[in-house]
């Protein structure tokens, strides 16, 4: 958010206007705009006809899925229509278009740089790599049941609190994360790559955002036993795994550019 040329802070709902009014007489051609999903249905009604630069877009901070529950159908076409747009960048995306991007809900960098506990862990001596973790145990939510089968040792965590969080994506080889419904990624998929730790996944429309990275993809969690585990995490662990996409520079460049292969 903070990387894109023009942004708001909270309380948003009450500065959205003002907000626009700013940018709308600052922008320069070819810069990035970001908004919450929430406010892309008013962000075209009310502000796409009076934008005179070509910009980019970037929307997320938010668990609304896009289009479905952001945006209706007419304004999301017009949005793609604009002659003004160059690109847009969306999470938790589900319509396929060659004008706008999936971008992963990732790490909130923001957050993680005053959180010295996640920086500190990640340079720890004791940090070991992908698949090398004493811990034969699959780390699941507290506040989900997952149906993995009997044979897989599961370490119950609460994912909610951020060092317990972290602490058992450090010291275990694999999370295993829930879609809250259909096309919203799973939280915390960044953080447990970065320390680390292999999430498993449901197989989804996200799918592309997490190229090149050490991800199990599964059609049903309950089918997943011991020994496809295993099969599967060497499968992973055999990727070239692109380090660079754990960093904000790496989407930086990616929303900067008006590609979409990445």
């Amino acid at each position: 958010m903070r990387s894109c040329d023009h942004y708001f802070t909270p309380p948003l709902r009450e500065n959205f206007a003002g907000f626009m009014e700013k940018t709308l007489s600052t922008m320069k051609p070819g810069e990035t705009i970001y908004i919450q999903s929430i406010f892309l249905q008013q962000f075209v009604s009310q502000y796409l006809p009076r934008i005179t630069q070509k910009f980019r877009l970037v929307s997320g901070t938010s668990r609304l899925i896009v289009p479905e529950e952001a945006i209706d159908e007419d304004s999301f076409y017009t949005l793609l229509a604009s002659p003004l747009l160059i690109h847009w960048h969306s999470e938790h995306l589900t319509f396929p278009h060659p004008t706008v991007s999936q971008i992963p809900s990732g790490v909130d960098f923001a957050t993680i740089q005053e959180e010295r506990v996640f920086l500190q862990l990640c340079e720890s001596p004791d940090f070991k790599p992908y698949g090398m973790r004493q811990a034969g145990s699959v780390v699941c939510d507290v506040g989900h049941h997952l149906p993995l089968q009997g044979d897989i040792d599961v370490a119950m965590v609460d994912l909610s609190d951020p060092e317990k969080r972290w602490a058992a994506f450090l010291n275990h080889n694999w999370v295993a994360l829930p879609y809250e419904r259909k096309g919203l990624q799973p939280k915390y998929v960044w953080e447990a790559l970065m320390l680390g730790c292999i999430p498993i996944l449901l197989s989804s429309t996200v799918e592309n955002s997490y190229n090149d990275t050490p991800i199990i993809f599964v059609k049903k969690m309950e089918d997943l036993n011991k020994e496809k585990l295993g099969k599967l995490t060497k499968i992973v662990l055999d990727y070239n795994v692109l380090y660079d996409k754990f960093t904000l520079k790496y989407w930086n460049s990616c929303v900067k550019s008006i590609g979409r292969n990445y």
